[in-house]
């Protein structure tokens, strides 16, 4: 129906009764909340909703001050711990990280856990622990984060979008059978908004076609399909501690498995693909001497963010408790609206209730949904959309691929979203006009045609006529000094020995504080890499 300006009783019932919602859900938050726009002394809401009547707006009650989409739960015992880890000096990754993935592993019932800095980086590793290669597909949800199907293109592979459930928003796995072809490596399912997907049906398509599982569990801690948590179920799942999640470690994400060489591969990957466990080396445990196995990625997670996780770890039931509290509110303020659609949860799942989605009817209302959220925002009220369809979402290079309700299309390759595999180096990208590998050279990144380079003409072997100027055979004439170093012969002691110092110093070999970096970390042992010259006399590594 054609919708104009004029104002809607109906749409200014629901918008009301929305807001007002919203506002009296801070009654149910009893976590201390820093909000992330407050000057000064962090703005704390208590258990009573700040409101400001107004006369002049019919007698709405609106909030005094804006409510953001999401603000993070900070106590003082994060603060203490965050304060603890800056005076311990050991601000990197080390011993704390390790034990917030002990801890994690030990919360979610997984075999290991790798602490990283992003879920991003978690849902890379995975499908480099699998074994992506290019050319292969990988079926995703249509609706989800670009990142899910972005980490797909790291590998030249191509995402195969399905399309998804119109009740759960998770991916259809009735649609899933149609998208599968000889390619596919790995389904990357999304508990969209925090309700677990229908795994059991999936778990059994993947086992009889021969695929991997890849759980994108970024907005699902703690979520629990039929008893079990989320990221148990999958081969592997990757978790995210963005500032909007349940819990939060600024930026961050942690990647679980309960098979050994996936760990071990991710954990290698995830810092440099250094070998013996980087992170010690500038411990007492550890040794200068380190080895490069595979050219990796800095993914690691320091432990200035691992603290945040430690205690927001110990919090986690309780700050999902009160979302559900926050949620059940909603429900019930929702109930009697027919123009407004409330999430719809399995009776076999525990929702995490990290969104709380809901759906206009917009054959009830006058206005659209862009409309709607205008007038909420003019009540000081922040919401957002969860998410642009992965084949609608505007790119600069050549549009992604439009898709019908099951969409085994392929997502265009773009030279932004082109880059190497991880586990080949030195590979050629999917160019129809270059062939030389990534990294040679720059036409090979644009996808430019190669050229030949036109020849110099020869010059002449004429000898040069020295100049006759006065001031050049002034500065022929008078004599220079000479250099104040001449290179040495091969073998030759040097005449400026490096100094050996002690402390956090920039010169060569150093030693930092190896008092503080008892912990624990599994080591990740394997061949002897050709990439860097082997020492005569071999360290420890």
């Amino acid at each position: 129906m054609g919708r104009g300006n004029n104002e809607d009783p109906a749409a200014e019932a629901a918008t009301r009764s929305v807001a007002s919602s919203i506002l009296s859900r801070e009654e149910e938050v009893q976590a201390r909340i820093v909000h992330p726009f407050a000057s000064g002394k962090p703005h704390v809401y208590g258990s009573a909703p700040r409101i400001l009547t107004t006369s002049d707006k019919d007698d709405q009650s609106m909030r005094h001050d804006f409510l953001p989409f999401a603000l993070p739960s900070i106590t003082d015992a994060e603060i203490d711990e965050v304060v603890a880890t800056l005076r311990s000096g050991w601000i990197t990754t080390g011993p704390r990280a390790k034990r917030f993935e002990a801890d994690f592993a030990a919360y979610v019932g997984a075999a290991h856990a790798v602490a990283l800095n992003s879920c991003t980086a978690a849902l890379h590793l995975a499908l480099d622990a699998i074994g992506l290669r290019r050319g292969d597909e990988v079926v995703v949800p249509v609706t989800t984060f670009t990142a899910t199907a972005e980490v797909v293109r790291y590998f030249d592979a191509h995402p195969v979008f399905v399309d998804i459930d119109p009740d759960t928003f998770n991916i259809d796995v009735a649609r899933i059978e149609a998208a599968i072809t000889p390619r596919t490596r790995a389904i990357i399912p999304v508990h969209m908004a925090g309700h677990p997907c229908d795994m059991d049906p999936l778990l059994a398509l993947a086992r009889a076609r021969g695929f991997a599982v890849i759980e994108d569990a970024a907005h699902a801690l703690p979520a629990r399909y039929r008893g079990r948590l989320v990221g148990t179920l999958g081969d592997l799942t990757a978790f995210s501690f963005y500032a909007t999640k349940t819990i939060t470690t600024a930026e961050g994400g942690m990647l679980t498995t309960e098979n050994p060489d996936y760990a071990k591969r991710a954990t290698l990957m995830g810092l440099h693909g250094i070998s013996k466990d980087a992170w010690k080396r500038y411990s007492a445990e550890g040794s200068w001497f380190y080895e490069v196995e595979e050219p990796g990625y800095k993914y690691n997670m320091p432990d200035l963010a691992a603290a945040l996780g430690l205690v927001q770890l110990r919090r986690c039931d309780e700050l999902w408790a009160a979302r559900a509290a926050i949620a059940a509110r909603y429900d019930a303020a929702f109930a009697d609206l027919p123009e407004v659609a409330t999430p719809v949860v399995s009776p076999d799942v525990q929702h995490a209730w990290h969104l709380y989605i809901i759906r206009l009817e917009l054959d009830r209302l006058d206005i659209d949904r862009a409309a709607f959220m205008r007038k909420l925002h003019a009540l000081n009220i922040g919401t957002s959309v969860h998410f642009i369809p992965c084949t609608s979402i505007p790119t600069t290079g050549a549009p992604l691929a439009t898709s019908p309700t099951i969409s085994p299309r392929r997502w265009a390759s773009t030279s932004a979203s082109s880059r190497c595999p991880s586990t080949r180096p030195w590979t050629t990208r999917p160019s129809t006009t270059s062939s030389r590998p990534c990294g040679r050279s720059s036409r090979a990144i644009v996808g430019m045609p190669r050229r030949r380079l036109r020849q110099r003409p020869r010059r002449s072997r004429q000898p040069i006529r020295p100049s006759r100027s006065a001031e050049t055979a002034r500065w022929r004439s008078t004599p220079h000094p000479q250099p104040l170093s001449r290179p040495r012969e091969r073998g030759a002691e040097s005449p400026h020995p490096q100094p050996v110092t002690t402390g956090p110093s920039a010169l060569p070999m150093t030693t930092g504080p190896s008092a503080l970096a008892a912990g624990g970390g599994s080591s990740v042992a394997g061949r002897r890499s050709s990439v860097l010259p082997q020492p005569r006399e071999r360290g420890r590594g």
